[in-house]
């Protein structure tokens, strides 16, 4: 594994989703001495990090976690199409490239970015705003009415130098008695395509600093650079 090399109007639009999961997490903190400590895990520093993605030509530079120290690249077929990820993460966490259609051997616990990438091909357009706006109302209205979708407890836009990301959160423990994982995604553009990026982060309880996770990883969002080298 390699180590990693070694960083505007902002506006915010949150959902009512969002707003009635703030008030919820007031009052849970309203009973501070039996619930705000178990959780008081301060976030890390941030450094600045410039790296090439997958592709070997996609640069990006943005500032991360200090103890996201571990950088490595893959290509991760599914059904014959090539995705090429790039993953950094905290290297005390288990490390892991996943392949094939179903990987039944993805570690329960991580903490960690990853960014995807699907095959280069001809001159894809970026996204206007209006378009990224409009792509995220419909993503919420289909994970709204559709049962088998995984409800989105979390769900913004952020606008940062001139630019606007479509983010959705979740905090979810699958199993009974294992690790609740919170999960950030959001998409990027360059002039080689979309650029899905996921945040990945398991606790053994219940975080609930969860608004102190969003925003902290909303801000590392925004210090986000794209040279595609084009």
């Amino acid at each position: 594994m390699e180590p990693s090399p070694a960083v505007g109007l902002n506006v915010y639009m949150p959902s009512i989703k969002f707003l009635i999961f703030y008030l919820f997490l007031i009052a849970l903190t309203s009973c501070k001495d039996r619930t705000t400590d178990i959780n008081s895990t301060s976030l890390p520093k941030s450094k600045s990090l410039t790296f090439t993605l997958a592709d070997s030509l996609t640069k990006i530079k943005m500032t991360l976690p200090q103890n996201f120290d571990t950088l490595f690249k893959w290509t991760h077929n599914i059904c014959g199409i090539p995705y090429y990820k790039l993953r950094i993460q905290d290297s005390t966490y288990p490390i892991h490239q996943e392949g094939g259609f179903i990987d039944t051997e993805i570690p329960k616990v991580k903490n960690q970015i990853t960014f995807i990438q699907q095959s280069y091909s001809g001159q894809p357009e970026i996204p206007s705003n209006e378009i990224v706006a409009a792509r995220h109302k419909q993503k919420v209205l289909d994970s709204d009415n559709d049962p088998q979708t995984f409800q989105t407890q979390f769900d913004t836009l952020i606008v940062d130098n001139q630019k606007i990301y479509s983010v959705f959160f979740n905090c979810q423990r699958f199993l009974k008695g294992k690790e609740y994982i919170q999960t950030l995604e959001t998409e990027i553009y360059s002039k080689r395509g979309t650029i899905k990026v996921i945040i990945e982060q398991t606790q053994n309880r219940l975080p609930l600093n969860r608004t102190k996770f969003v925003n902290f990883w909303l801000d590392i969002i925004k210090s986000i650079r794209v040279d595609d080298g084009i």
